[in-house]
């Protein structure tokens, strides 16, 4: 770990004496909630109404309990959850009249006392559950559908449906805690609280091991029957009894090439779980010639392996409920007698595109198949093969649709339209292959229509010329109503869109690689256009002219009434953008749109991020007030002669760059900019603005010199100011002298610079200073040397400077020196000695004066020995 001289670093702990190791006298003592923020926590877990409507008695004891819980959050929303799912007066009292909670104090020992309470209160069937996820390392992120897995492949469930309510029930008494939720909003993963995590480990003892680098020898119990690691060779598994072993899981899903399993995996008789993942191929062929005596196995995870063939053996494995083959990027074959697996549901191979044959066509009671790939040949997989598998749910992802042979029969075979569970479908035909005319592909996707529970749906490398005519004639509300998300990727031959704008629910809308789509229709209708649609992307759209059709639009112009973010990339054709009521609307991207030369923006009151980039022929550009707008950058656009920004009181970034023919730049009111930044704009004389009271950081590149000072005027609390090819600039100008918050100035190809003003050594408070490029500047000024709080300075390509003044020494607080390109430069003078702060030294392409700084032997060492840390051309020190 590399870190920078003042640095720190932050220990927590829950215990005093680490704080007394670690040599600290006066800990930062976190103390618990007050009495208020106490009680609206355990209020609003434990009452279902507002407390002044709950009956007096279980306020009076809700009270107490809360000021028995000494401001542990943890405790008092433990008990909360409790006391809210029980609400009987006999169970508050025996939860007040806990001895453990009486006696609570700040060692965790008496806080798992009381937490054990959350596991005693638990059904049954929830207990094993919850004491299972001991098998996971603390601070470990817990896959939601994995657990579900591990739980039924313990018997502890019997469906996923029913490991989905229990983990629901677990998060509701905070025995997990959410660690991350999907674009949905559904819950993907969890993770313990370390107390929650002591408090399973405390119930399971010496049941669950977890091993880590940590573990020593001695530590491995010989009374395990759950055992989780990151690396078979912290194992000594000779120290455990293999037979007995029910759980080996491998928590990390990382490729190693070294990885070996040492110990024969048929010893393992009674493991229902059973972890592969990450071991080189040719080794993991030889384990799994023995798996199939594994005759309790439920799970087998071999993601992350370079398998090309699965042996047969696997398929003796008539319990096995989920196989995971992810990552497997290498795998071609499933065995033929896959169909054997006929208590498999979840099959997870995503990433596997080398497969070719998948003969699951059996596997009825299959609930997860997020890949399935068509191949080509005499034994290959057919979309035959999913006609049965109609409880299959969450994704599914077919590729390859090139290689379908009878395309409206065998489609028509997968029969998508009775896996009423699916809820995201991809169908993509291969990028490059011709082995399917436009025909056969729309012949394909006839029968590949979904069922109405569909909620996103993605289209990738479709040939047509047309969509079916499910999604067309105004059908589409109707036969996939739920659709949340579509994306259409490299639909080559489509000119016509299906009619999304119809759809009721949907709500993201990605277009990528249309060549020859030119309007998104307005539904003819009249009906409202995207009701909910919140992103809309539309990318390397060659032929877009408009978004709609003015001619087929009603008087009124269609709106986006909930859209959030629009980007627009690469649309060559697209003249102008007119968007007339998006009131929600707060990000919006258009890059690369070079025939775009008008921008009509409505008043956006949200609208937070504006981003117009590569729009060569843009001449026009009209901005609204919006309130909300705190980050704008316009790049490239050089047919932009002015910009007018209306008052935005929030707008903190503004970045204009490389727009050639921008002569005049006004900013009304804009308060809170802090970070401005202009670029190749040689023709912008005119800046007017009213006032910068928090403009912090000032660039300035390939501009002229007026534009400088205008901005000076008004920047009162400038903190770094970075300046670059200012031809015509030859001396800062005054306005600068007044600033005294300036901590950092960086001058870099300002050839003409030929003095820097007296009043320099004026400025109280830089802390880094860069003066590059700038070769009429004679030497470094004599008034750097009153600049006592200067941390950091930097020199480079001066190809005049001969020698540093013999003031450097004068710089009490300098602590990294840089000096590059300065090839006179021929040696250092003694006052280097004096800098006892400088910490850091680098010198390079100058030859004469890296030479001479050689460690030991250079003559110019003994100037610089003291400095911890030195780079020249020669050597690192």
């Amino acid at each position: 770990m590399v870190v920078g001289k003042g640095s720190k670093i932050l220990v927590t702990t829950r215990h005093s004496r680490v704080a007394l190791i670690m040599g600290i006298n006066s800990p930062f003592l976190l103390q618990g909630l007050n009495d208020t923020l106490a009680w609206d926590l355990f209020s609003k877990i434990a009452f279902t109404e507002e407390p002044k409507k709950v009956h007096p008695k279980f306020v009076e004891m809700g009270k107490e309990i809360v000021n028995m819980c000494k401001g542990v959050p943890l405790v008092i929303k433990t008990l909360g959850t409790i006391l809210g799912l029980k609400p009987e007066e006999s169970h508050w009292l025996s939860i007040k009249n806990n001895g453990n909670l009486l006696s609570l104090g700040a060692g965790s020992d008496n806080v798992l006392s009381v937490l054990r309470l959350s596991y005693n209160d638990l059904p049954i069937y929830l207990k094993p559950c919850f004491t299972y996820c001991a098998l996971f390392p603390k601070d470990y992120e817990i896959k939601k559908n994995m657990l579900v897995q591990l739980w039924m492949a313990q018997g502890y469930i019997q469906t996923s449906d029913v490991g989905n309510q229990y983990f629901k029930e677990l998060l509701s008494r905070s025995l997990l805690e959410v660690a991350k939720k999907d674009v949905d909003d559904n819950i993907s993963s969890c993770k313990m609280h370390d107390l929650i995590h002591d408090l399973a480990q405390s119930i399971v003892g010496s049941e669950v091991l977890v091993l880590n680098d940590n573990v020593k020898k001695e530590k491995t119990l010989d009374k395990v029957y759950h055992v989780s690691f990151s690396h078979e060779q912290y194992i000594h598994w000779k120290d455990l009894k293999i037979k007995d072993i029910r759980t080996i899981l491998k928590i990390d899903q990382n490729f190693d090439p070294n990885l070996i399993w040492s110990t024969p995996i048929s010893n393992f008789k009674r493991s229902r779980v059973l972890s592969l993942n990450g071991i080189n191929g040719s080794n993991a062929m030889k384990i799994l010639k023995s798996i199939g005596k594994l005759s309790h196995l439920r799970y087998l995870d071999l993601s992350c392996n370079s398998l090309m063939v699965l042996p047969n053996a696997i398929t003796r494995l008539y319990n096995l409920q989920t196989l995971k083959l992810n990552g497997c990027r290498l795998l071609e074959e499933f065995p033929k007698d896959t169909r054997e697996l006929i208590n498999l549901r979840h099959l997870e191979n995503d990433r596997c595109e080398s497969l070719t044959y998948m003969p699951i066509g059996e596997l009825t009671l299959l609930e997860s198949l997020p890949l399935f790939v068509i191949g080509t040949g005499s034994k290959v997989s057919r979309l035959s093969e999913l006609k049965r598998l109609n409880n299959l749910r969450g994704e599914l992802s077919i590729k390859k649709l090139e290689n379908v042979r009878d395309g409206k029969v065998e489609s028509g075979e997968a029969n998508l339209g009775e896996k009423q569970y699916i809820e995201s479908l991809e169908l993509e035909w291969s990028y490059g292959e011709e082995a399917q005319s436009g025909e056969d592909a729309e012949s394909v996707m006839v029968g590949l229509r979904p069922h109405r529970n569909l909620k996103e749906l993605f289209i990738i490398g479709y040939g047509g010329r047309g969509f079916p005519s499910w999604m067309m004639n105004g059908e589409l509300s109707c036969i996939l109503p739920n659709l949340i998300t579509i994306n259409l990727d490299s639909c080559s031959g489509c000119q016509i869109l299906p009619p999304f704008v119809e759809l009721p629910h949907l709500k993201s809308l990605t277009l990528w690689s249309l060549e020859k789509v030119e309007y998104m229709d307005y539904c003819s209708s009249g009906g409202p256009f995207f009701p909910s649609l919140e992103y809309l992307e539309l990318k390397c759209m060659p032929k877009l002219k408009e978004l709609w059709r003015r001619d087929l639009s009603p008087t009124h112009p269609p709106s986006f009434p909930r859209l959030l973010d629009l980007q627009i990339q690469n649309c060559n054709k697209l003249a102008s953008l007119e968007l007339h009521s998006s009131p929600l609307l707060s990000k919006l991207e258009i890059f690369a749109c070079d025939k775009l030369t008008s921008l009509r923006l409505p008043p956006s009151p949200l609208l937070s991020q504006l981003d117009i980039q590569y729009c060569g022929d843009l001449a026009s550009l009209e901005l609204h007030s919006s309130p909300r707008l705190s980050k704008l950058e316009i790049r490239d656009c050089r047919k932009l002669t002015s910009l007018r920004l209306p008052p935005s009181p929030i707008l903190s970034q503004l970045d204009i760059l490389d727009c050639g023919d921008l002569a005049s730049l006004e900013l009304h009111s804009s308060p809170r900019l802090s970070n401005l930044k202009i670029s190749s704009c040689p023709k912008l004389t005119s800046v007017q603005v009213s006032s910068l009271p928090c403009l912090k950081a000032l660039d300035l590149l390939r501009v002229r010199e007026e534009v400088l000072q205008q901005l000076l005027a008004t920047a009162f609390s400038l903190e770094s100011l970075f300046i670059l090819d200012i031809d015509d600039l030859m001396t800062l100008p005054d306005e600068l002298h007044h600033v005294s918050t300036l901590q950092t100035l960086e001058i870099w190809g300002c050839t003409h610079l030929a003095t820097l003003p007296h009043w320099i050594g004026d400025l109280t408070s830089p802390n880094h200073l860069c003066i590059n490029s700038c070769h009429q500047l004679p030497s470094l000024p004599e008034e750097f040397r009153s600049l006592r709080t200067l941390k950091s300075l930097t020199i480079g390509n001066w190809s005049g400077l001969t020698t540093l003044p013999d003031w450097i020494g004068s710089l009490s607080s300098l602590e990294d020196l840089e000096i590059c390109e300065c090839p006179k430069l021929t040696s250092l003078p003694e006052e280097m000695r004096s800098l006892t702060t400088l910490h850091r030294l680098n010198i390079s392409k100058c030859p004469h004066l890296s030479e001479r700084c050689q460690r030991e032997n250079g003559e110019d060492w003994p100037k610089i020995a003291h400095v911890p840390y030195i780079i020249t051309d020669w050597d690192e020190v």
